[in-house]
């Protein structure tokens, strides 16, 4: 690379003439620009996604990211990729601020306005050094020095690497010798505490628990590239980013409800994740995520796979509570959609437009009743272990890699029925397998009512026919030879009944339960 890079405007641009003396040339100072981008509220984790971005779009296959700690002043961060390296020509359109004007992008490529690699790159450090090779060509090699762009109040690109990253862009040249790209920077704003040497045992512990979170957030993000559709292999600092499915899609006792699709190409699917009875302890760490359930609950927003909202319910009605951590919504973006949602250019923000917000209305709703009836029927098991397997009406089982509902047999009111009349045993179990085989769960799952699910009468009262099935159920009990207070318990705990706090004083209260109802 040859001469100084100023940004010459030219004299004709095409399809404009000339300019004449109406026009003034105001070009934008050099350092508050710098200090502007600087000041966008990039997280460390967040400005290397960005430069992941970049690696993605030209199609690397291989990225490696080293955070070296060696006290405040010479600490260092790198991300080297075999993606299609760089010409000096485009190495110089990328560095330059804006160089890519409002050119089409490629389907490949995840930036959205062209100045990712910069503006990250100013928020996290003082010095930007890339280096790039494109196949079977040699090496050109730029650095921004913030300082020295300040001192001389121009945008002056140095040509090649200034000497306190000589070494540095060296070894990690032969380290990566082929075709691909590196980016260093030096100077670290935030990643490494300010005043620290390298003997300084609390920085470095803060400067490793921000590597920490770089390797989570990237394993969020870019969960899709390092999945089962992986496309790409991440480390850090020598280990592997292992991918974070926000929806435990491979887990079991995971419910997807149906997907949304709409014409504008926008698609919304709900997931409800299992109850942490469903988990182990290790599981449900994991499933927490980077921030945890509280906090993990809501809408996760997709463009090309990757990750642009990780969690949030984006419209005002919906708040993050307790009774909905198990509620996680994908919505698939496509990426002429970014204007409509105001994505911002750090790519972790979006607002819906007001042509979306029906759809995600439902969508959410949906998920939010299914994920509060999960929470609240499992958070009864869980505070009652004494209720019994055979006393719940359906059972999952899992076949075929599916789950689906059946009739439980075993239950005491169709135990006794098959008992009491085994000629009907055969023609009871077709019909139950024909309930089972047109049981609409997606339907049930997207219509089911928003509101409180609980079957209890507002005012406390009990319905009329749940009295009679429960004494029904209570009598099939003694029969059997358990004892009243024994039934009685059982009968309170059984799914519907447990739904109604006053049952057990009215069935209580029959001088002589066995005696009520039919004994059919």
């Amino acid at each position: 690379m040859t001469g100084r890079n100023r940004g010459e405007v030219p004299s004709q641009v095409k399809g404009h003439q000339p300019l004449g003396n109406n026009y003034r040339v105001l070009r934008p100072d050099p350092a508050g620009t710098i200090e502007s981008l600087a000041a966008l509220g990039y997280s460390p984790e967040a400005a290397i996604a960005d430069l992941l971005d970049n690696s993605i779009a030209a199609a690397a296959k291989n990225i490696h990211i080293t955070c070296h700690w060696a006290g405040s002043r010479d600490s260092w961060v790198a991300v080297c990729d075999d993606g299609n390296g760089m010409s000096e020509p485009d190495l110089l359109r990328g560095l330059t601020v804006g160089g890519r004007g409002a050119d089409a992008r490629a389907d490949s490529d995840l930036g959205r306005f062209g100045m990712g690699l910069k503006t990250a790159s100013f928020s996290q450090a003082r010095i930007l050094v890339v280096a790039s090779r494109p196949d079977r060509g040699a090496w050109n090699i730029g650095t921004w020095d913030t300082e020295h762009v300040k001192a001389v109040s121009d945008w002056e690109l140095l040509n090649g690497a200034p000497p306190e990253a000589t070494d540095i862009i060296g070894r990690l040249q032969d380290e990566h010798d082929a075709a691909g790209t590196i980016v260093l920077w030096l100077g670290l704003r935030h990643l490494a505490p300010a005043g620290a040497d390298p003997s300084d045992e609390f920085a470095q512990r803060e400067f490793y628990a921000g590597v920490n979170r770089v390797q989570e957030h990237l394993g969020m993000v870019f969960h899709r590239y390092l999945s089962g559709r992986g496309r790409i292999s991440i480390t850090l600092n020598g280990g592997p980013v292992p991918g974070w499915d926000p929806f435990l899609t491979r887990r079991r006792f995971v419910e997807e409800l149906p997907p949304d699709p709409s014409p504008s190409g926008l698609a919304v699917q709900g997931f409800v994740l299992p109850h942490r009875v469903r988990l182990t302890d290790e599981e449900y760490l994991a499933a927490g995520g980077p921030r945890g359930w509280l906090e993990q609950q809501g809408f996760y927003v997709y463009r090309k796979d990757r990750l642009i909202v990780a969690g949030d319910w984006l419209l005002p009605e919906f708040r993050k509570d307790e009774r909905h951590v198990l509620a996680r919504i994908a919505v698939e973006l496509p990426a002429e959609h970014d204007l409509a949602w105001s994505l911002d250019v750090k790519k972790s923000s979006a607002v819906p437009p007001a042509s979306a917000v029906r759809q995600l209305r439902r969508v959410g709703k949906a998920t939010r009743t299914r994920a509060g009836s999960v929470m609240n029927h499992r958070g009864k098991v869980v505070r009652d272990r004494q209720t019994v397997s055979e006393d719940f009406t359906w059972q999952a089982v899992r076949q075929f890699g599916r789950t689906r509902f059946v009739v439980n047999r075993q239950h005491p009111l169709i135990r006794h029925l098959a008992d009491a009349h085994p000629q009907i045993r055969r023609d009871l179990g077709a019909i139950f397998s024909m309930i089972e085989s047109a049981l609409p769960v997606g339907l049930i799952r997207t219509t089911a009512d928003t509101g409180d699910q609980s079957a209890a009468d507002p005012e406390g009262a009990v319905p009329d026919d749940v009295i009679d099935l429960a004494r029904r159920m209570l009598e099939v009990l003694l029969n059997r030879g358990e004892t009243a207070s024994v039934a009685l318990a059982r009968v309170t705990r059984m799914p519907p009944f447990d739904e109604h706090p006053g049952l057990a004083e009215l069935l209580s209260g029959s001088t002589d339960p066995r005696t009520d109802g039919d004994d059919s």
